[in-house]
């Protein structure tokens, strides 16, 4: 998916949960996704992405192996796409395949609460 149509589709996502509990369209989606328990668009993505890996680390189909263990999915666009998303979120230490789909959830949610607890604690410029 490109760029552009990553963000048509954040959009669409963020404006629908603003409609869905009747917020005003400037809300902030950061806040707003942490008050409902769920992840901002990116990091839900994101989030998949990642337990998509960790299913395919996991995974015990010889398909899927000889692929993960080929030139594409050592160094091509499967690696690449894959330590893009860990190098974006900043959890390149993080063991996939040590972690549950739910863990990695959690990782995402830690970053939204520290990402809003942070820029609530920069002053506002009003003027």
């Amino acid at each position: 998916m490109d760029k552009k149509a990553f963000k048509e589709l954040c959009v669409a996502y963020h404006s629908s949960l603003k409609k869905l509990v009747k917020m005003p369209c400037w809300t902030r989606n950061h806040d707003l996704c942490l008050a409902l328990g769920l992840l901002p668009c990116p990091m839900h993505v994101a989030s998949r992405q990642l337990s998509f890996w960790r299913r395919l680390g996991s995974s015990t189909n010889t398909i899927v192996s000889a692929l993960l263990a080929s030139d594409i999915g050592h160094h091509g666009m499967l690696a690449e796409s894959h330590l893009q998303i860990r190098r974006e979120f900043d959890i390149m230490a993080m063991d996939l395949r040590a972690v549950s789909g739910p863990a990695i959830a959690n990782v995402f949610v830690s970053r939204l609460e520290r990402f809003v607890h942070e820029r609530n604690q920069q002053p506002r410029d009003i003027g």
